[in-house]
C-alpha cells in the first residue's frame, strides 16, 4: 500500500467531519486551521484526547504529513478534491466555529464572498468542458 493513501484518507476522514458540529469537529477544525497556519491558529494538544481512536489515527497521520509536508494542506486538499477554494474554507471555518481573534466580520465577509466566486468559476470551467467535450449534434 502507498504511504500516500493513509494521509489522503486522513486528511479526507479529517476534513469530512471538521464539516460537522460535534465535539469531534471542532478537534479536526482547528487541527487543521492549525496546520493551515499555525500561527494564527495554534493548537493544543490536548485537545486530541476528545477524539475517538479513528480520528486519533487520522490525526496523528496527517500531523506527521504537516511534519514534512510536499504541499500545504489547503492546497494538497485543493488537488485532493479538484478545486481552489481551501484556502477559503478553511477561513471561513474560523468563522463559523467562532473563534475568537481569528475571524472578524470584514474577513468573514471578504473569505464568502471569494469563495462564492471561485465556486463559480470552477463550476463555468467544468461546464465549459462538458460543453467542448459532448458531441455536436448534426445539422439536419
Amino acid at each position: 500500500m502507498s504511504g500516500a493513501v493513509p494521509v489522503i484518507k486522513s486528511l479526507q476522514r479529517l476534513w469530512h467531519v471538521a464539516q460537522g458540529d460535534t465535539g469531534g469537529a471542532r478537534v479536526c477544525v482547528k487541527l487543521l486551521l492549525g496546520m493551515y497556519n499555525g500561527q494564527r491558529f495554534p493548537f493544543d494538544l490536548t485537545e486530541l484526547r476528545c477524539l475517538d481512536e479513528e480520528l486519533l489515527d487520522a490525526a496523528l497521520i496527517a500531523i506527521r504529513m504537516d511534519s514534512r509536508p510536499a504541499m500545504e494542506v489547503h492546497e494538497l486538499l485543493n488537488k485532493l478534491y479538484g478545486t481552489q477554494t481551501m484556502g477559503a474554507r478553511f477561513e471561513l471555518l474560523a468563522c463559523d466555529w467562532n473563534l475568537k481573534g481569528k475571524c472578524n466580520r470584514e474577513n468573514e465577509a471578504s473569505a464568502r464572498a471569494h469563495l462564492q466566486q471561485l465556486a463559480q468559476r470552477e463550476a463555468d470551467e467544468r461546464a465549459a468542458r462538458k460543453a467542448a467535450t459532448e458531441p455536436q449534434a448534426a445539422a439536419s
